[in-house]
Formats: C-alpha cells, structure tokens, sequence
C-alpha cells in the first residue's frame, strides 16, 4: 500500500543515479514525501521516501519543471541533481520558478534515503533573462560539468486573446534561437547562438544527449500556458539534433521511417545506449497514447517495435509518465493519477535460419505490467 502511494503521482522528474531512480516534484492524490523525493531502488526493487538531512532547506516539491544530473561536489563522491524552473505545488503560494536560481539534491547515503536541498544563485546571462520558467529541456553534458536548458515557456497568456498569444509567441520564437549553457563549477549561464536549419520554439518537448549531440522530439510549436488541457499546434516528432560542440542544428534526415509516432506532448523517454526508447503520452486532441516507440539515435530513423504483454490494468495509456530505469512510473489516466510501474525488457528474438540485425534483435520488446 505504501508503494502504491508513492508511484501515485504525475508530472515528476526522475533522474538515475547509480542504481537509484529518483522521482523530484509532481502532483499527488495525496500529500507526498516532505522531501519532495521518492527512491525506486532498481536492484532491490524498493520503493522509499527520501528523508531530509537535518540542515537541508524545504523547499515545496514542484511540476512543469526539469532536472538532470550533475557531477559530484567533490572527486569520488555522489552524483548530484540540478532542478531548474516549474511551478510550486504550496498551498500557500502558487510560485513560478526563476531561471536565475536553481535546486541542488544531494544524496547523503548511497542508498538515497537522506538528501539535503541547496538553493543556488545562478548569474550571467540566464533564460530570458531570469525569469520564470517551464515546460523546458536541460540536460547536462561535458560529465555533468555544463548543463543545457532550451526552449519552454515564461508567461501565462489567455488562448482568446490575440494579443497575449502573439506576444507569448514572439518571445519564444526569439530565445528559440539560442542555448542556454550553465557551467557548474561557478553556476554561470552563457547565451549561446545556434546555426543550422532551426526547428522554431518548442514547449513540453523531450531532450537527450547522445555523443555530443542534443536530440529534440515532439511537443507544441506554440507556447503553452500555464493552465492544464490546453495546448497549440504539435509538433513533429522528426527528431532535430543540436551538435554541442559547433552548436549548429545539423539537417534531419530525409525519411525518418515509416514507423514515426504520431505528434504527442507529456510523453516518456529514456535514452539506452544509441537507442532512444518512448511511452504515451497526449495526442492532438487530448487523447491519452498508450504506444511504445524506438528511436535510432544515430541514423535518426524510428521504427516499431513488437510489444508483448500490457501495461498496468488501470492505465495502460498514460501522459505525465516518466521513463527512467526501464520502467514507465506514475502517470494520468483518464484524469486519474495511477501508481503505475511498468518494466520495458528486451528479450532475445527466435532462432532464424538467417542471423537478425541488431535493428530487428532490439525491436524484440517484451512489455510487463507490474502493480
């Protein structure tokens, strides 16, 4: 019953470090950790609430956020998470985050049950221009010595006034057109200007780094406000790739397969090796998904894999998913929030008179629903 409790959420962030899927923020039936952090132990396969350290700050947990992984405060120690913008979740006080300051996790025991909150003063030039932020990729890279945040949101803005919209729109047409590169060692942001063939603003898009490269899916092409259920025009999910080391957007492929997932905001994704593997998610007209896609991240081709057993019995479409240690965890289903915790697991395909690609080997999925 505790398990159930603590997968019951949406909207969080989980990040893996070591062994620990660490789940920050999100929204709940019911009032979460006090530390705002659930540990999924992938070796165990436990599930525990973090406990805060005696001298950690308290900050309310979030949504509309993003974290990722950063490196260690000292050689040899554990890795750290970066929180960057959102929304809080206070009763008291309906906050928009700054992309001028940033939450630090610490993880004090190597199995993730105490953790210590610091909040970090970011300087420099910051995402527009420190103000608040959501619905955007970060993602770190150089070993978790620099940190990438793009595109998302700054303003709430009324769909029936044009006005707003435009002005919304115009903003994140601007800052689409940079990067925003924070360098740990002395929590700097620089603003970087991209080249390339751009593919325009996105909010509630999904991002990973895979060889130096920024790999950008799906998401609206319009901004999106702060109110749930509304979202503009989606984009494709044709993949567009930002090399990290020249900063260009390179030029998509010509045919990225017949298997492309339809267009989907709140989806899930985790990156294995050069493959890119995505769950659900919300169609264009608010539709829960419940497909499993695979991305090709080098070659940027997609195709479907086969997919045997079946999610969890009160959800196997989902949004606000995340995807992280191979398993789908927490979700909306049809305006309920499930605990869900599925394992995606690659199994070997049947003996063939001819020997499989490695393409037709990892597209041999096997789905197992798990309460």
């Amino acid at each position: 019953a505790e398990c159930e409790l603590l997968l019951r959420s949406c909207a969080q962030v989980a990040v893996t470090v070591g062994e620990l899927v660490l789940l920050i923020g999100g929204r709940r039936m019911r009032p979460g950790p006090r530390s705002g952090v659930v540990v999924v132990n992938c070796r165990t396969l436990q599930v525990s609430a973090a406990v805060l350290a005696s001298d950690s700050e308290d900050p309310p947990p979030r949504f509309r956020h993003a974290a990722c992984k950063i490196a260690p405060a000292v050689p040899g120690g554990l890795e750290r998470v970066l929180v960057l913008g959102g929304v809080s979740l206070s009763s008291t006080a309906n906050r928009v985050y700054r992309s001028s300051e940033a939450l630090v996790l610490e993880l004090l025991d190597d199995d993730g049950s105490t953790v210590r909150w610091r909040t970090r003063r970011l300087e420099g030039d910051a995402p527009a221009e420190g103000a608040p932020l959501f619905h955007h990729v970060l993602c770190s890279f150089e070993r978790g010595w620099r940190v990438l945040a793009w595109g998302g949101d700054t303003m709430d803005f009324d769909y029936d006034s044009t006005a707003d919209f435009n002005r919304a729109r115009r903003e994140c047409a601007e800052r689409s057109a940079y990067a925003f590169v924070l360098d740990v060692r002395t929590w700097q942001w620089r603003r970087q200007p991209l080249g390339g063939p751009e593919p325009g603003h996105r909010s509630l898009a999904e991002g990973v780094v895979y060889d130096d490269q920024l790999v950008i899916l799906g998401g609206t092409s319009d901004p999106k406000p702060l109110r749930p259920f509304e979202f503009g025009e989606l984009a494709s999910m044709n993949p567009h790739v930002l090399d990290l080391r020249s900063w260009t957007w390179l030029p998509g492929p010509r045919d990225s397969g017949r298997d492309i997932p339809e267009p989907r905001t709140r989806f899930a994704v985790e990156r294995r090796g050069k493959w890119l593997l995505g769950y659900g998610g919300r169609d264009a007209v608010g539709q829960m998904l419940g497909d499993v896609f695979l991305l090709d991240l080098g070659a940027r081709t997609w195709c479907k894999p086969a997919v045997l057993g079946h999610g969890h019995v009160l959800g196997a479409a989902a949004c606000c998913s995340t995807m992280c240690g191979g398993a789908v965890l927490g979700g909306l289903s049809f305006n309920v929030i499930i605990p869900k915790a599925d394992a995606l697991l690659f199994v070997a395909p049947p003996v063939k008179a001819v020997e499989p690609s490695l393409e037709e080997e990892l597209a041999e999925g096997l789905w197992r629903g798990q309460k």
